[in-house]
């Protein structure tokens, strides 16, 4: 949708001269062509269908939502394979990406994506980049093992602490 940033990915693509690929579909499809003719737009598949386009196709992920909302779950599968991941500083997006390693946090508008995919884009650097967010997911995965020992660590010092 608008509020995701899709049309930014779009614009910020064409600005920066990098392919764009997006999976879904919905009221922002005549707006993403407007702004990227180049861009490909796939619409739904299912989601072992997405984790699998990710891991052969992209070079990073952009998630440059403009709404406060946790964080896409795509910025987890990416890391997962060693993808770089460009993400807003409105979502909960930013907490997973480390700025500049794993990645980048930017403000969610065309410049800032265009500048920062610009950077991610070339080979090298997304190599690099990648690296760096599949050895930053691997070495804590959000399984259910390692949630469950975060809040009970939580709750330990909460409890420690007293009231």
């Amino acid at each position: 949708t608008i509020g995701k940033g899709a049309v930014i990915v779009a614009e910020a693509a064409r600005r920066a001269n990098v392919p764009a690929l997006f999976v879904g579909e919905g009221p922002a499809e005549s707006a993403i062509r407007a702004a990227n003719p180049d861009a490909e737009i796939r619409g739904w598949v299912a989601p072992e269908e997405v984790a699998g386009l990710i891991a052969s196709r992209a070079r990073v992920l952009l998630a440059p939502s403009r709404w406060p909302e946790t964080g896409p779950l795509t910025v987890y599968e990416a890391m997962a394979v060693g993808v770089p991941a460009i993400g807003s500083t409105t979502s909960g997006a930013a907490e997973k990406i480390v700025d500049g390693s794993t990645g980048f946090v930017v403000e969610p508008n065309v410049e800032a994506v265009a500048e920062a995919l610009a950077r991610a884009f070339p080979i090298e650097a997304a190599r690099l980049l990648g690296a760096a967010a599949y050895d930053h997911y691997w070495r804590n995965a959000p399984t259910p093992a390692n949630h469950a020992a975060a809040l009970f660590a939580l709750y330990h010092d909460m409890l420690a602490r007293g009231p």
